[in-house]
């Protein structure tokens, strides 16, 4: 796999209770298509403890995307359908139900976009409501 061959571009936001948190990202990252899949994987750095942690978005031909955190067994986001995950936090692996509402993918061989929108349920009760969009360019 090429390192850091592409330019990503990550604008988050969670909305919890009503109240919006966004956050806005840019950095290098690995883009390859491996059997029509395609795969954005880039390096995240703590910034309390300074670990590196790798996360990969895998973007299947058929809509379902999942992102791995390190080496979590992934969060798999899927339209119509609720899926649950063991997800790694700074405060230990949550157990975490999540249920996608959008996917909008416009990925292709030169790069392009992905937008995410999908909802955490934690024991049944939406935790927040969450949008990733990732802007991928050749550099």
């Amino acid at each position: 796999m090429v390192e850091n061959n592409y330019n990503l571009k990550i604008k988050t936001t969670q909305v919890v209770e009503s109240e919006s948190f966004d956050m806005d990202f840019e950095m290098n990252a690995s883009y390859v298509k491996i059997n029509d899949i395609r795969y954005i994987s880039y390096i995240q750095i703590d910034e309390e403890s300074k670990n590196k942690l790798r996360t990969t978005i895998k973007v299947k031909p058929n809509g379902i995307v999942t992102i791995i955190k390190g080496k979590s067994e992934g969060m798999i986001l899927e339209i119509g359908k609720t899926h649950s995950c063991s997800y790694p936090t700074p405060f230990g692996t949550i157990l975490l139900e999540v249920s996608a509402f959008k996917i909008v993918n416009s990925l292709n061989d030169d790069g392009g976009e992905l937008e995410l929108q999908y909802s955490l349920i934690v024991d049944g009760n939406e935790l927040s409501k969450n949008t990733l969009s990732l802007t991928v360019k050749e550099i």
